[in-house]
């Protein structure tokens, strides 16, 4: 059997891979440091099984597709949005489970860059006899991962700044008062952010100031992709250590800076002037990406360290008839050439609030999976 590269994908390849990346949006945010990965099995034009990757440390995708399957896996072809593993570690290789399930062919969206896998796997099935095909909804595919494919390709976390001002730019009043600028709309679609981020993040000014709890509440009338039992890890950042630790219930929470753990907090992570050694250090901890929702010195510190990749800024139709705390600080450039340019990603209307979504680094970005979390809503 040769490997082959579809480009156009027919009805069956369509809908079943569409199945499959519905499965996979249980795992966003969850699954980190792995990618999120649905499968299903396909016999006779029919979806007989599907399976997600549900949770870091489970069975999956493939795995739990055949297990739901059973002897009807023989024979079959599977559509997975991931090529399938081929290395051992908290679960054993996908391959050798479709492979002795007897699957006939697989088909995928795209090769995983992890270089334990990265074309390994396909290999070892075409070795089998299994046909194997790639490419189909690669696109889709591709913008379900942009924090795993960014930390494979850059060794460190996709950073998504998340800022909301005032129409002259400022995110508090001259006493410091920051709620709500926004309205709702806004406030409920930063939840929605939270619910596919494997981290939320903010400054010790912001944590003192906003007594922050920095989970994901959502109401009744949450998007169809949420699975309601997932909080993203909250991260403080204090050079001091001398902070709160978020309130209420929520994910691990854990310190960055200062000389070790305090209270309230449930691991420390060192961290010094070089933001690259802090996010690779928060991606060998298992962090896929990082949401950072203030405050303006933290914000100020990333831009100035070059490794916010998407900045989403919500501006609200409010003036404080002056200027009052700035979204950002520093001395910035002296010239536009100097500028950092980015992509217009999505401009929305959140109620009465607008959103500008910057890209900087190339995709996917968390813009494009928004954009497909759109497109494949079951109807």
């Amino acid at each position: 059997m040769s490997f082959r590269l579809l480009d156009e994908p027919g009805h069956q390849d369509r809908m079943a891979m569409t199945a499959a990346w519905r499965a996979a949006v249980v795992g966003l945010g969850a699954v980190s440091p792995n990618p999120a990965v649905g499968a299903v099995v396909v016999v006779g034009g029919e979806i007989v099984a599907t399976g997600s990757h549900r949770r870091a440390g489970l069975e999956h995708a493939e795995v739990n597709a055949l297990h739901q399957a059973g002897t009807k896996a023989l024979g079959s072809t599977v559509y997975v949005t991931l090529e399938p593993c081929h290395h051992v570690g908290r679960q054993p290789a996908c391959t050798e489970a479709l492979i002795q399930a007897g699957v006939q062919q697989v088909v995928y969206g795209m090769d995983d860059p992890d270089q334990r896998c990265s074309g390994l796997g396909a290999q070892a099935l075409i070795q089998a006899g299994v046909e194997v095909r790639k490419g189909v909804f690669f696109d889709a595919c591709r913008a379900l991962n942009p924090g795993y494919l960014h930390r494979q390709r850059c060794g460190r976390p996709r950073v998504v700044l998340k800022t909301a001002t005032t129409l002259e730019g400022a995110v508090a009043t001259a006493s410091g008062e920051s709620q709500w600028i926004t309205g709702p709309h806004a406030r409920r679609f930063v939840h929605t952010l939270r619910a596919r981020m494997a981290s939320v993040m903010v400054g010790a000014g912001t944590a003192r100031s906003d007594a922050v709890q920095l989970n994901v509440r959502l109401d009744k009338d949450h998007p169809w992709w949420y699975q309601g039992s997932f909080s993203p890890h909250r991260l403080v950042v204090s050079r001091s250590g001398n902070c709160p630790a978020p309130r209420g219930a929520g994910g691990p929470t854990w310190l960055v800076g200062g000389a070790g753990l305090t209270e309230g907090f449930d691991e420390h992570v060192p961290a010094n002037e070089n933001w690259h050694e802090t996010l690779s250090s928060l991606a060998d901890r298992g962090i896929n990406e990082v949401l950072c929702e203030g405050g303006a010195g933290l914000a100020t510190s990333l831009l100035e360290a070059g490794v916010v990749d998407e900045w989403i800024q919500m501006i609200a139709p409010m003036s404080l008839r002056g200027s009052g705390y700035s979204v950002v600080g520093g001395p910035g450039v002296e010239h536009l050439n100097d500028a950092q340019r980015g992509t217009l990603a999505q401009v929305l209307q959140l109620g009465q609030d607008a959103l500008l979504w910057t890209v900087f680094d190339e995709g996917p970005s968390f813009a494009d999976q928004t954009d497909w979390l759109q497109r494949l809503e079951p109807k």
